[in-house]
């Protein structure tokens, strides 16, 4: 089995780095985009589940990645508005740790889940859990680059921009999702 890390800051990218070459014994893949997340995450002994930055219980705001920025202003966005969030970013998408998903699962009326590459990578992952374990939000979202060649190009914030993966753009998908 495949390793898959995608960590959300500098310090997550160390401290992963570090695990894979100590404990794991199997390949690996690191995915290292370019921007990385200001935010800081404690790595205790269970170091493949999601990391909670804000605890809420509206709207669960899912990445992995440098992407993390882009939720936690929006989540700022959207607790403006009044509801509550929780900013969740997802180290490793493979394995997954689908325990950490239930109390997600049910404690939020919307999960969402927002990634900067192609369909199928963490918010695939976290649908097979969902599956896997016949469990189910009251609503789920998702947004990421389409899985096709895009016809245009520039540098990473114009393509969030273009793929509505900026902050204002996010806040504004949950809080017209949660409404519905």
């Amino acid at each position: 089995n495949i390793t898959i890390a995608n960590p959300s800051s500098d310090q997550e990218a160390f401290e992963i780095t570090k695990i894979l070459h100590q404990e794991i014994n199997s390949p690996k893949f690191l995915r290292l985009d370019k921007s990385s997340a200001s935010i800081f995450s404690e790595f205790d002994e269970d170091f493949y589940r999601p990391k909670h930055h804000s605890v809420g219980s509206d709207i669960a705001l899912i990445s992995s990645g440098g992407l993390l920025d882009e939720i936690v202003k929006a989540s700022k966005i959207i607790e403006e508005e009044g509801y509550s969030v929780s900013t969740i970013s997802v180290p490793f998408l493979k394995p997954f740790n689908e325990n950490s998903l239930i109390k997600i699962l049910n404690s939020h009326e919307l999960v969402s889940v927002f990634e900067e590459h192609n369909s199928g990578g963490l918010a695939g992952v976290i649908l097979e859990a969902m599956g896997k374990l016949s469990m189910f939000p009251k609503k789920f979202i998702h947004r990421s680059i389409p899985d096709e060649y895009p016809s245009i190009v520039g540098d990473q914030m114009y393509l969030r921009e273009h793929y509505l993966l900026t902050s204002d753009k996010i806040a504004e998908f949950c809080i017209s999702s949660f409404r519905k």
